[in-house]
């Protein structure tokens, strides 16, 4: 019955979260509709390819010994700064308006604590395991209530670090990524001013929207995974 009520609980947590922080259906829709507009990808078409534009975003940054890798694979939208290789891989994100932003993004990544970022790798992969070998055991009913309710709140505890650290993380990258595209772009000269602040507006836009529903999304999965844990107990 508890497990029943938390279920409730955390359903009630996602709710308040999405009020509070106002997260709205058309958020997605706006973020989709700014990545096609025509006439934003017809401006960042004058821009370099994303591996140069990588390079100067880098220099700038003062951060020239992380390789730069542009994936293959045609269907893949994801750009990630991987912090065990030191690398940078870039997506396939050619006639995406926002690519620049995106770059700019994995580069401050980059530059972000060392520590701080291979803590993230490790403890990522290790809430993963905890998570997957729990709901194990617990479909196999292979422990007492006492150790039900430890695993319960170290599991708790475990998605608590891992959302605070992630999003403190991603936050940073995002908040700070906007200001490095505007001095990119000012700094290139490829656009008139009208095309600069266009653009810039567009993308300030981007991260008011992208910062709150990524962090909502953030708390969504530390929360269903608390939610999957609970079913497993009661199946």
């Amino acid at each position: 019955m508890e497990y029943i009520v938390i279920i409730g609980l955390c359903i009630i947590c996602i709710v308040i979260l999405k009020i509070g922080m106002n997260i709205k259906v058309r958020d997605i829709k706006e973020i989709k509709n700014l990545r096609d507009e025509t006439e934003l990808i017809n401006l960042t078409n004058k821009f370099p390819e994303n591996k140069k534009i990588c390079t100067d975003i880098l220099e700038v940054l003062d951060n020239k010994n992380v390789k730069i890798e542009e994936t293959k694979d045609e269907k893949s939208q994801t750009s990630l700064y991987l912090v065990m290789s030191n690398k940078i891989l870039i997506a396939n994100i050619k006639d995406n308006c926002t690519r620049i932003q995106t770059i700019a993004h994995e580069c401050v990544h980059s530059i972000q604590n060392k520590t701080l970022l291979k803590f993230n790798f490790i403890f990522s992969n290790f809430s993963i395991l905890y998570f997957v070998t729990i709901c194990f055991i617990a479909i196999y009913k292979k422990q007492s209530k006492e150790v039900i309710s430890i695993l319960f709140t170290a599991l708790f505890l475990i998605q608590f670090i891992w959302f605070v650290i992630r999003s403190l993380l991603e936050i940073d990258a995002m908040t700070r990524a906007e200001f490095i595209t505007k001095e990119y772009i000012q700094k290139t000269k490829l656009l008139s001013k009208k095309e600069e602040k266009l653009i810039e507006n567009k993308y300030k836009e981007l991260n008011k929207i992208g910062i709150k529903l990524y962090t909502f999304t953030l708390a969504c999965k530390a929360i269903i995974k608390v939610v999957i844990y609970c079913v497993c107990i009661l199946l």
